[in-house]
């Protein structure tokens, strides 16, 4: 059965540090459609999952941010608001869930696959593309 979310080489931002972290939250991601394909969508580890996804998207978050900051990259402001409005949104998440107000569904999956795929294509291009202008390599 093919991933949920699989990883494709246009997501690469040329930074392997970060190439790797893209590829740890799509394995993530596709940890938590697993189980949802499995019927586990209302079980007590799903918040467990998630959690362990949303800790991950502040580390890379993090990283990705410090690379910008320290490289002067000019649109590093839009960039961090981006971030931040999905982590409020991952929060809203994680809340209902370990509440019990929610389960996780293929809407939630489909935000989570469709806001990755977009920001690794668009956003995050934008700063790999700016870094190569610049003549910066990460080996």
């Amino acid at each position: 059965m093919p991933a949920f979310f699989p990883w494709k080489d246009d997501y690469s931002v040329g930074i392997p540090r970060l190439d790797i972290q893209h590829k740890q939250l799509i394995g993530a991601v596709n940890r938590l459609a697993q189980a949802v394909d499995d019927g586990h969508a209302h079980q007590s580890s799903l918040p467990d999952i998630f959690r362990d996804l949303s800790d991950y998207v502040h580390v890379h978050i993090r990283d990705e941010e410090q690379i910008m900051l320290t490289y002067s990259f000019p649109e590093v402001a839009a960039h961090q608001h981006e971030h931040q409005e999905f982590i409020r949104r991952l929060d809203n998440f994680q809340k209902g869930l370990r509440e019990r107000e929610k389960f996780l569904d293929i809407k939630v999956l489909e935000f989570l696959k469709t806001w990755l795929a977009k920001h690794m294509m668009v956003e995050d291009q934008r700063y790999a593309a700016y870094l190569k202008s610049k003549g910066i390599h990460f080996p």
